[in-house]
């Protein structure tokens, strides 16, 4: 729920995720949520009240969803509680830091 308050009121969010859809750990997703709901089977609900996908919905149901809505996904491995990232996850981290840093430059030129 506290991502919905966080959405509130900014024109662009770009989440950072784990993602599951049993391709090799650190593949990286890139979805546009920002006129059409995302699978939620790439985002398995987790120990957080409710998923990724379920507070994109219900921002957008609350319509307080904004304009432009990204999500990167990261194909995790092990994901139980006090896990370390692996090396691929890490690196794949990485890479989608360094992209989201390049589309905020271009966007701001």
């Amino acid at each position: 729920m506290d991502l919905i308050e966080l959405m509130k009121g900014v024109r662009v969010v770009i989440l950072i995720d784990a993602a599951r859809s049993g391709q090799t750990p650190g593949t990286i997703h890139r979805l546009d949520a920002s006129d059409n709901p995302i699978s939620n089977q790439l985002f398995p609900r987790s120990s957080h009240a409710i998923g990724t996908v379920d507070a994109l919905e219900l921002a957008r149901t609350m319509r307080v969803l904004p304009a432009r809505v990204i999500v990167y996904g990261i194909e995790a491995g092990n994901m139980e509680a006090g896990q370390v990232l692996s090396s691929s996850v890490a690196r794949a981290l990485d890479e989608i830091v360094g992209q989201i840093i390049r589309e905020c430059e271009v966007c701001h030129a």
